[in-house]
């Protein structure tokens, strides 16, 4: 599966006429742009730097992911080093034609042309590592030859052997540059070979320019570029697998862990897959883990992720993937030379859309009708009610409006019945799927579980079977190091006129009622309990498309995962540190309760 964000790619065709293009990184697409900007028939695309074909479009989303460049061909062209594809015959007759043997010259010209010789090769060395087109100077009988060069590189390269004579021989005129030919070269061999080698240490101490880095640079290179190549057709051999292993994998064990299969299996495996994958390269991108995650965890259900009612976490491969990724980063621990941290970077704090469906946030429009507007903006709100027809009319302009620029404090002004729960509770569900209520649903059915693994895991805290809604709240944000008091404020003078330092949505108790404030503006009518406000908090934070605060984070984004099983596919609203697309603390949590509703199980099965 291919990426469907556009991206720069470099394409060039048989001619090496380069240009970037932007598109999705597919066959069809990248070849579509070609014909549209080289205005030539184009039929298949091939790796630049050494004409692999590339047929796949997650080969050519991965490698242009890398930053490398394509050659576009037609059906009569092939991958070729030189410049063109079609002119090797025309460029040898023109090479014959511009060796033309002159006047046999004196000794003092025959050691002059020597040294120029000498100085030719060096420079034809440095550039080698440029123009890729000469891999060894001291092979060629005539560096100024050079038969395998297009015109247009010898043109560069008598330039530059032109620039260096007048440096090092000022007394040697520009106009009399002459071309050695063979025979003189062999009979001044000796001569040459003692000359060249003096002047490559003059240039070596001078320059700090050393030869055999060229090649080194140029195997380098090979090798980087087709490592993507190797890792995005790894085949795991699962025969070299111990047969305990597979054994459990098959599901012959399931009382072996929680998973079906124990814990040091588990990491045998991993261990196993990481090896395999660090013989092509120990440097592996994310992405190949997760896709040989995913591999793994379809055939082997065992492996994917359950939560403690037995659905399955997102796609299931987010803890087998992170754990790959993970072992390798330890493996490579020994060549890290600064801590490095990943942030979450996807989407500012207005405008994250993690787990809102495409079709409802680009669903806006501007129109309303009279009689709906004059609805929504009547100053008491609470006393109209809102049918499925009234709903279902302004969902576009209702999303048009909380997508514009103007504050929250400005669209409630103008439009009052924004704040109706019915109304955000509608959006939540059009946005996720998810119905709100699910949220209270599970909590009263997971309470017990959630004091449990307090209990078991956080004694400090001291949560008994009577404790309150907010009591076991505040536990599971410490389960996660995190508090939960920063979420709520008390209004002592109900009077008073609000204004917090928070612009981030948190919970307002005053008269007995939880309310739900945001960017300096009460946004939901009350509710009378904790949990009823918790899940209105959700709402608000999914519908107005903003981030978790830092601060509390963690909790927020496990009552999303828990409590209404929302696992985005791409992205996160959590702004706490990200790995592999998932917090670890909040990954860990619900392990913990899957792995204790696991053990519990074992024990009423034993009874």
């Amino acid at each position: 599966m291919c990426s469907t964000m556009s991206r720069l790619i470099r394409i060039g065709d048989s001619q090496r006429r380069k240009s970037f293009v932007k598109c999705c990184p597919t066959v069809a697409n990248v070849l579509e742009k070609g014909r549209s900007h080289f205005e030539k028939e184009l039929t298949s695309i091939v790796l630049e730097a050494d004409g692999s074909m590339i047929v796949e479009d997650e080969v050519l989303d991965l490698l242009s992911s890398e930053g490398l460049s394509f050659m576009l061909l037609g059906n009569s062209e092939e991958w070729s080093e030189k410049n063109t594809t079609t002119s090797v015959d025309e460029n040898k007759k023109h090479d014959i034609q511009q060796t033309q043997t002159f006047q046999e010259p004196s000794r003092s010209s025959s050691v002059m042309d020597s040294t120029l010789s000498s100085i030719a090769s060096i420079e034809l060395a440095e550039c080698d590592a440029v123009f890729g087109n000469v891999s060894n100077v001291s092979t060629l009988e005539d560096p100024l030859a050079l038969p395998n060069l297009s015109c247009g590189d010898k043109r560069k390269l008598a330039d530059s052997v032109e620039e260096t004579s007048n440096k090092r021989t000022k007394d040697i005129s520009t106009e009399t540059l002459v071309t050695c030919n063979v025979s003189e070269i062999e009979e001044d061999k000796s001569s040459l070979q003692e000359m060249e080698t003096d002047s490559q240490e003059k240039e070596i101490s001078s320059k700090t320019v050393d030869q055999n880095r060229v090649p080194r640079i140029q195997q380098s290179i090979k090798h980087d570029l087709s490592a993507p190549l190797k890792l995005a057709n790894f085949q795991i051999n699962w025969k070299i697998l111990p047969s305990d292993v597979m054994h459990q994998l098959q599901g012959h064990e399931p009382s072996a862990g929680y998973r079906g299969i124990s814990e040091t299996n588990y990491n045998r495996l991993v261990d196993h897959v990481t090896a395999q994958l660090r013989t092509i390269t120990t440097k592996i991108p994310f992405s190949i883990f997760k896709k040989h995650a995913l591999k793994i965890t379809t055939e082997y259900s065992v492996l994917r992720d359950y939560n403690d009612d037995g659905d399955v976490i997102g796609d299931g491969s987010n803890s087998l993937a992170d754990k790959l990724r993970n072992h390798n980063s330890y493996l490579n621990r020994t060549r890290r030379t600064e801590k490095q941290t990943t942030h979450n970077k996807g989407c500012s704090n207005r405008q994250c859309k993690a787990g809102i469906r495409e079709e409802y946030y680009k669903s806006g429009k501007t129109y309303c009708s009279k009689e709906h507007l004059m609805l929504l903006s009547r100053n008491n709100p609470e006393s109209m009610q809102l049918n499925d027809e009234v709903l279902t009319s302004t969902e576009a302009f209702i999303r048009y409006k909380i997508d514009s620029s103007m504050t929250i404090e400005k669209l409630c002004q103008e439009i009052p019945m924004i704040r109706r729960n019915e109304l955000l509770n509608y959006h939540f569900f059009k946005g996720t799927g998810v119905d709100a209520e699910t949220f209270t649903t599970n909590f009263a059915k997971k309470r017990t579980k959630l004091i449990k693994v307090a209990k078991v895991y956080k004694k400090s805290l001291n949560i008994t079977s009577s404790a309150s809604d907010l009591e076991i709240l505040e536990g599971v944000a410490k389960l996660l190091h995190e508090d939960f008091s920063c979420l709520i404020h008390e209004l002592e003078n109900t009077d008073e006129n609000l204004h917090l330092d928070d612009v981030f949505p948190s919970i307002i108790i005053r008269n007995d009622q939880f309310f739900i404030y945001a960017d300096h503006e009460l946004v939901t009518t009350g509710v009378n309990t904790i949990i009823r406000a918790v899940q209105q908090l959700l709402v608000v934070y999914f519908v107005y498309f903003f981030k978790y605060p830092k601060q509390i984070s963690k909790t927020l984004e496990f009552l999303q995962m828990y409590l209404l099983k929302i696992y985005p596919e791409h992205g996160t609203r959590s702004m706490a540190t990200i790995v592999g697309g998932q917090q670890r603390m909040v990954a860990s949590l619900i392990s913990k309760i899957t792995k204790l509703e696991w053990k519990n199980q074992l024990v009423e099965n034993e009874r």
